[in-house]
């Protein structure tokens, strides 16, 4: 190869892609929509915008119901399991969770990037990505439904930023491969108004189960905490 030759030209290369003599044919991208680029009310023509906007909102909303009522579960479950616990501990123990969620959601980011792309060169499907996400979702949901033990919320925390972390590291992505590059600042700002609406929800669904077990519990505190333990935010 001599001094004046590209470092991108390759044997395979096609005539005219470096010297502009003929235009270039664009290659498409590994797992990228057969039916070109589309972005603004084109999503609205097509089904896997709605599955791919739901299951985020979905997703993404259990996960901001934990991450955020994550001190309030510590709480419930430590007034009812040791009520000699000082506030002060207890204020430690919820700041602990937050940091457990903290680095679980940047291991999840990480792994799920990198995850990805192997998923792309051996099952050409980087799909596989969301389902095992929402698998990790499922598993903290079931531990928080049976957790009743302060000393092991941390699986909740641990697991739900792991799954939160995970399912954002790769969402992007997937709306390339579904939606095309051209629009994709517009399609992902699109996607990221499902979490605002499913996170408010579930958190107004928290906050209303919460509530009600104030109201009925047995045992307030002066605080107006609850002290039911496991059952103050679950719904029967």
């Amino acid at each position: 190869m001599g001094e004046q030759s590209s470092l991108l030209s390759s044997d395979d290369s096609i005539p005219g892609d470096i010297d502009g003599s003929q235009p270039s044919i664009k290659r498409p991208l590994p797992n990228h929509s057969n039916i070109g680029d589309i972005s603004g009310f084109q999503l609205l023509r097509h089904v896997d915008f709605y599955i791919m906007w739901f299951l985020l909102g979905i997703l993404t909303g259990i996960g901001l119901m934990t991450i955020n009522n994550i001190g309030n579960d510590s709480n419930a479950l430590w007034r009812a399991y040791d009520p000699s616990k000082s506030k002060d501990y207890v204020l430690r123990r919820q700041l602990l969770h937050v940091s457990i969620i903290s680095c679980a959601s940047f291991g999840g980011r990480l792994l799920s990037g990198i995850g990805s792309d192997v998923l792309v060169r051996s099952s050409h499907s980087r799909f596989w990505c969301l389902v095992a996400s929402s698998g990790v979702f499922a598993i903290a949901q079931v531990c928080a439904l049976l957790i009743s033990n302060p000393n092991l919320l941390w699986l909740v925390s641990g697991i739900n930023g792991l799954g939160y972390g995970a399912l954002f590291g790769v969402y992007p992505a997937l709306v390339v491969d579904a939606f095309g590059v051209t629009g994709l600042s517009m399609n992902w700002g699109t996607m990221t108004l499902s979490p605002v609406l499913w996170g408010t929800t579930f958190n107004q669904i928290y906050g209303a189960i919460l509530d009600a077990h104030r109201k009925i519990g047995a045992g307030e505190d002066e605080d107006g905490a609850c002290e039911l333990g496991l059952q103050c935010y679950r719904s029967e």
